[in-house]
Order: structure tokens, then sequence, then C-alpha cells
């Protein structure tokens, strides 16, 4: 297994600003297949939290992906 903390940061624009997410982890295991891990705190997750809002967008566009810039 290989892997890279924060390897990939992507911009991306929102409500006008411009803003940037950067993955917490990219992995390879050993059968090959590669994939992003985004690590957050449960308490993150919770949408009573005063970032969830944040949270779940760079969640998404991790996911979905972006037009980058």
């Amino acid at each position: 297994m290989e892997f890279c903390e924060q390897p990939l940061k992507i911009e991306y624009e929102y409500e006008g600003k411009k803003r940037a997410s950067i993955f917490e982890m990219w992995v390879k295991f050993r059968d090959g297949s590669e994939e992003f891990r985004e690590i957050k705190y449960k308490s993150m997750l919770q949408n009573d939290h005063e970032n969830y809002d944040d949270t779940m967008r760079q969640i998404q566009l991790q996911k979905n992906g972006v037009d980058f810039f």
C-alpha cells in the first residue's frame, strides 16, 4: 500500500468567491486501486455544527468533481 498526505488541492468558485479544498489523503491499495480520502471529526458531520454546510460542500465537491481553475 502507498499513500500521500494532502496530495491534491482543488480550487472552485462558490457564491462568486474563489475557494479551495485539499484532499486529506491519497491511497493506492495492493490490488492497484486508488482513492482519495477525506478525514473529518464526527462532530463536523452533525448538522448543528457551525461548519456543517462548508464541510458538506467540500465533501460533495471532492466526490463529484468541480471545474478546476
